[in-house]
């Protein structure tokens, strides 16, 4: 079980490598539709980059839906913190 504070560290480390693996994907050409055309999606490179970031999605998607509900509190803690640095925000309640 990681503390809360591990948990904030090991989400933003997997956000880091989901972002940077999805800008790899977004590299790769599109048809006139948007889909990725395949003889791309058939490149050894375009599949290791893919896999990369469906491993990245998935360890992301594991970790918040084990963690957000141990740390409800925490993180609506934090939400708060956060938004009361905003110019101009007042909490509605």
């Amino acid at each position: 079980m990681l503390t809360f504070e591990q948990f904030k560290i090991t989400q933003a480390k997997i956000q880091r490598r989901l972002e940077a693996t999805g800008a790899k994907l977004q590299t790769y050409p599109r048809g006139a539709m948007g889909l990725t055309p395949d003889d791309v999606k058939n490149s050894e490179q375009y599949k290791a980059d893919k896999s990369a970031y469906d491993l990245a999605f998935g360890q992301l998607r594991q970790l918040n839906g084990t963690y957000i509900k141990i740390y409800a509190k925490e993180l609506a803690a934090d939400r708060k913190k956060r938004r009361a640095g905003m110019n101009g925000y007042q909490p509605c309640y």
